[in-house]
């Protein structure tokens, strides 16, 4: 494995080396195709651990960004061949299905907030009303929504942000009763927040 990392630094022209590896299971999730409320972070400590580690590795990184790429897909880009070289040499090291799921964290991003200032009048009633106290429709998550945790390459992390899970209490104020209601007597505080921005996916953002 460690062989197999130091080829991922050395070679300055060689083109593949700036795309993300070509393997499905390991790709970085797309943005666009995440629920309302979930990013993909980059855990930190493992990127400064690679330019310690990898050789030549700080090298290329000085090389690509900002001309090339920008920090994010940088790292994005090497940790996908990572995960390939690991799964192929020693899939053992992998997280099991599920482990490396981010439940809250502490991102800026809010793409909740922007989706509700572009709905409609009827979307946003439709979104509050499942919030009614009569409503058990967030005890399970809404039909046709994109998975919450997708695949990712090791070392990042999609999560559920803080920031728009305090801005949907905010806005919505039956869905801080509708919290307190169901958490933690019926389901647990993650599967309310997944279940939430799955339904607020559906019907806040356009087909």
């Amino acid at each position: 494995v460690a062989r197999l990392l130091g080829e991922l630094g050395p070679h300055r022209r060689e083109a593949r080396r700036l795309r993300p590896a070509a393997r499905g299971a390991h790709a970085a999730p797309n943005p666009t195709k995440l629920p309302l409320g979930t990013s993909s972070t980059l855990d930190h400590s493992a990127a400064t651990a690679a330019l310690a580690i990898v050789p030549r590795l700080q090298r290329k990184h000085y090389e690509l960004i900002p001309k090339v790429l920008d920090e994010m897909s940088f790292w994005t880009s090497f940790f996908s061949h990572v995960t390939v070289i690991v799964a192929e040499a020693a899939p053992q090291l992998l997280p099991a299905p599920g482990e490396g799921d981010g439940w809250k964290v502490s991102l800026p991003d809010d793409s909740f907030s922007a989706a509700w200032a572009a709905a409609t009048p009827e979307a946003r009633d439709t979104l509050a009303a499942l919030a009614a106290t009569d409503s058990d429709a967030l005890l399970s998550p809404a039909p046709g929504a994109p998975p919450p945790f997708p695949s990712s390459p090791l070392c990042l992390t999609v999560g559920i942000s803080e920031v728009a899970a305090t801005a949907a209490l905010t806005v919505l104020p039956t869905l801080q009763r509708k919290h307190y209601a169901l958490v933690p007597k019926r389901i647990d505080e993650k599967r309310f927040w997944v279940h939430f921005f799955s339904h607020a996916t559906v019907l806040l953002t356009p087909a």
